[in-house]
């Protein structure tokens, strides 16, 4: 068989390959002299001489005679000496001429074949790796499908957790979402019933601006130097008068006290009370432990000569001042403002700032400021301080007995009131206006909030105090054993609400409940300062009790009481009763209102130590009273006050109380 031979030189190094098959023609051999790498190509001789270089069909080749049946070159299998090397992974990405690279081992020691004189021919390619054997293909197959399957199996898994992953996130985030937006729903429910709360606050100051006894206009700082931090603003003849009910009001803080204020007073106003219509009361707090320094301005009620003023004043007239007629009296100084029907009396070291105020009032603090436009000079009285302030210079300013209460009270509107005023007013009846301004870090209705529970926890916090104390005389323990109760009735009566960057608490009650209160409030703080509140609490004055108790109703109305009533509203009298005798007494309000009965009809008499039938049967003997009845329930084991209409109505029995008089006597 006639053998083709087709010799390609190296581009390297020159030397010539001997490819004695055609289809290896187009792939990559190896050179086995340089290693290096290069294609098979036919070369230039040949295609000169017409050789054809088909891919589909093999070149013509050249016979030779003694050509054996399998080129020498190519490794048989049982060629112990020639290894076929494992052809390379086949890169899909990879161009097709690259995975048909032929790699040529060059054997240690090649016999060169000489066919050419020309050029030097390698005897022997010991090498060209095109392919495995069978069973090699097979297992790495087998392998790789292994490796496929294995890989198919992870991804399998991964592909599972991460679809777990995103189900278990997306049920998560819903819930969340949904919680939220419940959250959010119930967020803005709540803040739209806040929002309607705040509203209706802001309409009860409305509502209660609309019944104010007075109308006048805000208090002005005119005449006044500045620095003023303590304001008083009140009108003497109202508590000065004699026989009136501020008199009797001022009278019930005690003599003490009392004495202290009248001094001062006189210091400041030079004349008697009853000739002053109104004082304005500047007091400037200085640093802590230093005196204060207080400044007046007084409106007189009548002219008064300046004659009058000069020997009130004492002193020389001072030439530093210009045409201001000012006095100067040691380290006081007098201003006489020539018909203004007013005074300035200040210290010395200030008048120049009173004179400056005449026309622009000086400025004190934002607080201050601000609550003086929610005020009303035509009030009896008025004060505005800040709480810190109060309680920093308590011992310089309050006596000493009243100084532990004047702290306290302070300390009652909490670290977020900024400033507070009170106003009172007495006519007709008690009206008392509480204003606090609330500081930036507490909304007005969140402080109203607070100070509303502290008002309604006053009364029980007081009984569990007056439990504890023993007073010694009859009348004081009465008094306040009452007190809780008439704290009771004050909260009852106020109403609150809030406004721009201020709380409000008004109060309207019966004129009787300004000395009550006033008499109450002064007793029991004295009766404090004896008081052992770490002793176990006692039952008050000894009653009868337990199983000496009279078990009837009108068995404990037959016990003696002590009747003295001073305008006491007609509850507050049957309240007494009560809670003197054991007895649960209801009021019948809408039928004594359809009678033309109230329940703040005054009760004023003095009737001793009597039973409490008596005291009954001498309120219902009084002229007016003749349709009221009073229903005994033994069974209830209470007492009803209502009228001969209600009785009659509901086919009730009302008890002769003038009959039991007249059997006991």
């Amino acid at each position: 068989m006639s053998e083709t031979v087709i010799k390609i030189p190296c581009p390297e190094c020159g030397s010539t390959l001997k490819l004695r098959d055609r289809k290896l023609l187009g792939r990559r051999g190896k050179c086995p002299k340089c290693a290096h790498r290069f294609l098979l190509e036919e070369p230039e001789t040949a295609k000169r001489e017409g050789k054809p270089k088909e891919k589909s069909q093999p070149a013509t080749a050249v016979p030779t005679d003694d050509a054996p049946e399998r080129p020498q070159w190519m490794p048989n299998s049982s060629d112990s000496t020639t290894q076929l090397a494992e052809p390379p992974a086949v890169n899909p990405k990879e161009p097709a001429e690259q995975s048909a690279d032929i790699f040529m081992p060059v054997s240690e020691s090649p016999v060169p074949i000489v066919t050419d004189t020309a050029q030097p021919v390698i005897s022997e390619l010991s090498s060209l790796d095109t392919s495995s054997t069978a069973a090699g293909g097979v297992s790495r197959l087998q392998v790789l499908k292994q490796k496929q399957k294995k890989q198919r199996n992870i991804l399998l898994a991964v592909g599972s957790l991460i679809c777990i992953a995103v189900v278990t996130v997306a049920y998560f985030v819903m819930q969340q979402q949904q919680a939220y937006d419940q959250a959010k729903q119930v967020k803005v429910e709540q803040s739209k019933d806040w929002e309607a709360r705040k509203e209706g606050l802001k309409q009860q100051v409305a509502v209660a601006n609309s019944s104010n006894p007075t109308a006048g206009k805000p208090i002005e700082l005119r005449y006044l130097p500045s620095g003023m931090r303590l304001i008083i603003h009140m009108h003497p003849q109202f508590f000065w008068e004699e026989g009136s009910l501020g008199q009797e009001f001022r009278y019930c803080f005690g003599e003490e006290f009392n004495t202290w204020f009248s001094t001062e007073m006189k210091k400041l106003c030079l004349f008697p009370m009853e000739q002053i219509d109104r004082v304005l009361i500047g007091v400037y707090l200085g640093p802590r432990g230093t005196p204060p320094e207080f400044s007046a301005v007084v409106h007189m009620r009548e002219e008064i000569a300046q004659t009058d003023y000069l020997r009130a004043f004492g002193g020389a007239l001072s030439s530093k001042y210009g045409q201001y007629k000012v006095y100067e009296n040691g380290d006081r100084a007098y201003w006489y403002v020539k018909g203004k029907k007013l005074f300035v009396n200040s210290p010395a070291e200030s008048m120049h700032q009173s004179i400056e105020a005449m026309e622009y009032p000086h400025i004190t603090t934002t607080g201050i400021e601000e609550l003086l436009k929610q005020t009303d000079r035509d009030r009896h009285l008025t004060m505005m301080i800040e709480p810190n302030d109060a309680i920093i210079h308590t011992k310089t300013m309050i006596p000493k007995l009243a100084q532990p209460a004047w702290e306290q009270l302070f300390y009652w509107f909490g670290e977020d009131a900024e400033t507070v005023s009170w106003s009172l007013h007495l006519d007709e009846g008690l009206h008392s206006k509480l204003l606090i301004r609330n500081k930036f870090v507490r909304k007005e209705a969140l402080l109203h909030n607070d100070l509303q529970k502290k008002l309604d926890s006053l009364p029980h916090t007081m009984l569990s105090l007056v439990r504890k104390m023993h007073p010694q005389q009859s009348g004081r323990r009465k008094i306040i054993g009452r007190y809780p109760a008439m704290l009771k009735v004050f909260s009852m009566a106020t109403t609150g609400g809030i406004g721009d960057r201020f709380i409000e608490f008004t109060t309207t009650l019966p004129e009787r409940a300004a000395p009550n209160l006033a008499i109450g409030t002064v007793l029991a703080w004295d009766e404090s300062t004896r008081t052992d509140f770490n002793a176990k609490p006692t039952t008050g004055p000894k009653k009868p009790t337990g199983s000496n108790l009279p078990k009837t109703v009108i068995g404990r109305l037959r016990q003696k009481i002590e009747i003295d009533f001073r305008r006491a509203p007609l509850y507050e009298a049957f309240a007494y009763i009560a809670e003197e005798t054991k007895v649960e007494i209801i009021i019948d309000g809408d039928a004594l209102k359809l009678s033309g009965f109230t329940k703040n009809m005054a009760q004023t008499y003095a009737l001793g130590t009597i039973p409490a039938t008596e005291a009954i049967a001498h309120l219902m003997s009084q002229r007016g009273y003749e349709l009221m009845r009073i229903v005994v329930d033994e069974k209830a084991n209470t007492v009803t006050v209502t009228t001969k209409a209600a009785v009659e109505e509901k086919k009730l029995t009302p008890f002769d109380f003038a009959a039991e008089v007249k059997q006991q006597k």
